[in-house]
């Protein structure tokens, strides 16, 4: 049972078909009301990639993908200061009990330490397992709250 994290080109997580069930898990569990549904745009992604920006880690568990993290590294103007935000993480329900989470989010951390980073930023669904049991565990504090409204109803 060998849990390892990885680092792959976004192409790569976007266009494996083994991966799909694990994005359809993460989209319904990560569901945000005010915006549509997932629909990546690989595009912006390699953009954002090719900038040196955007790392895609995964979790494999006896070498399949049981979990994957996207993280973005950029500036924050307002305080002249470089920033971390994972854009999503996520591990198969089924699968969590192994330590995933807490092996992406170490990686995580290393990324934006090896990035320059000030700080690191993670949001969560309110009252989800990351936001209730994940969040201590990363050593992180809750510091502002996201509000969020659809404009096309």
């Amino acid at each position: 049972m060998q849990l390892t994290i990885e680092a792959i080109p976004v192409r790569q997580l976007l266009e494996d078909r083994s991966v799909q069930l694990l994005l359809e898990e993460y989209q319904m569990e990560s569901k945000c009301s005010s915006v549509p549904d997932h629909n990546p745009n690989l595009a912006t992604y390699e953009s954002i990639e090719k900038m040196g920006m955007l790392d895609i880690l995964v979790a494999k568990r006896n070498g399949n993908i049981v979990g994957f993290a996207s993280v973005v590294t950029h500036e924050l103007p307002k305080y002249s200061s470089i920033a971390t935000t994972v854009e999503a993480i996520f591990v198969s329900k089924s699968e969590r009990k192994y330590g995933a989470g807490l092996k992406l989010m170490k990686e995580i951390e290393s990324i934006a330490i090896d990035r320059g980073s000030d700080s690191l930023f993670l949001s969560a669904p309110p009252d989800g397992s990351l936001d209730k049991v994940a969040i201590p565990m990363f050593g992180m504090t809750k510091t502002q709250i996201i509000y969020s409204k659809s404009l096309h109803e």
